[in-house]
């Protein structure tokens, strides 16, 4: 005997009213037992996981990820089968004169909420909270860029692999060691957070956060830490650019700190500038673009050009188009190849909501520097 019963938001308690829906980990048609998750909600003082109290069927789920809700308010419809005693008394010669019935009946469901306080105002889903706990991770120091700075699989992944970067290459504490308003400085030096000038309308000129803009942004919002820094060191968080000051850093890079202003008028004079960083800079950054390329287990491995002479040089990108949603991520790959007498060809492939930088914009890039380096 099917039947579909609904689950209700219950009373939440210690003066919370309402919550924000920050999880959904199950979807229509799942079959769920007693006590699994079906929501994950947050509010000022706590993470919340809402079991279900029956297994079941999903029939339906009528609540949203970021939605607002309140006591009361219908989370899910569940389809049972349970069997009832009813139907185990029945003798078989019943049951052959018995034809199949479905019957529907709403009921509201009782649950047990399991709460997780937020110390420190930090938000954060328990599957981040579990993970950074395991790994003993403070999760004071990670910047969230979800809803009221939540903080997302994401944003957790971003800080233990600058942390794992930062380990080796030597040991260091990233955030403390390196001036916020210096890394700013030096951002704006490589061309970010202002025009390449290049002969279109309309640039923008991305952003590059500093003192002065995390002091105005978070100033109603529990301040900032120097944590963010460490999202920022690796372009997340509030860190925005645009491909053509990408393709500018390439330059730079593959030009030992010298670039030209872009133009697509070719009739027009080029004017160079130069960053001056030591020559051992640009060759550390080199190797490791060759390596990401060349390297077995290079993230940019497939735009690899097997030729003799030519050498490509790359590093992809993935980046988040937003927390708790099903978008796939941007997908970036940068990078040049050095062929002939010393010739160059730099390259920016960005491809809205393309997934991971190592899958389609590197196999972009090498078709494009294959197609042209055909004839060399």
């Amino acid at each position: 005997m099917k039947k579909t019963k609904n689950i209700h938001l219950p009373d939440l308690g210690e003066g919370i009213e309402s919550a924000t829906v920050s999880e959904i980990p199950i979807s229509k048609g799942q079959k769920i037992n007693k006590d699994d998750t079906i929501v994950v909600l947050e509010s000022d003082k706590a993470s919340m996981e809402i079991p279900s109290d029956i297994e079941g069927v999903v029939k339906s789920i009528n609540i949203k990820t970021g939605q607002e809700i309140k006591t009361g308010d219908l989370l899910i419809t569940l389809e049972t089968t349970k069997t009832t005693n009813k139907d185990i008394k029945q003798t078989p010669k019943q049951k052959e004169q018995t034809q199949p019935i479905k019957t529907e009946q709403t009921t509201t469901v009782k649950t047990k909420i399991k709460t997780r306080l937020n110390g420190g105002g930090v938000y954060a889903s328990p599957g981040v909270r579990k993970l950074a706990r395991e790994l003993e991770i403070n999760l004071d120091m990670i910047p969230g860029s979800g809803e009221k700075g939540r903080i997302t699989k994401i944003d957790l992944h971003g800080y233990i692999k600058a942390k794992m970067y930062a380990h080796n290459t030597k040991p260091l504490h990233f955030e403390e060691d390196i001036d916020f308003n210096q890394w700013s400085q030096e951002s704006e030096k490589l061309g970010f957070n202002k025009k390449t000038h290049i002969d279109l309308p309309n640039e923008k000129i991305g952003n590059i956060p500093n003192r002065k803009y995390m002091n105005e942004t978070y100033k109603d919002k529990g301040g900032w830490s120097k944590g963010h820094l460490l999202n920022f060191s690796i372009g997340q968080g509030e860190v925005s650019v645009t491909p053509i000051q990408v393709i500018q850093l390439v330059n730079l890079i593959a030009n030992n700190g010298k670039a030209y202003y872009p133009r697509l008028n070719l009739f027009e004079r080029n004017e160079s500038y130069i960053v001056d960083y030591k020559n051992n800079v640009w060759k550390f950054i080199k190797n490791a673009m060759y390596a990401a390329v060349n390297d077995n287990g290079g993230t940019a491995y497939k735009a690899k050009v097997n030729k003799k002479n030519v050498k490509v040089y790359g590093k992809t990108g993935t980046a988040q188009v937003c927390s708790n949603c099903d978008d796939k991520p941007h997908a970036w790959f940068s990078g040049f190849v050095e062929y002939g007498n010393n010739q160059k060809l730099s390259i920016c492939i960005l491809i809205e909501n393309g997934g991971k930088g190592s899958n389609i914009p590197a196999d972009m890039s090498k078709k494009i520097f294959e197609y042209i380096l055909k004839d060399v």
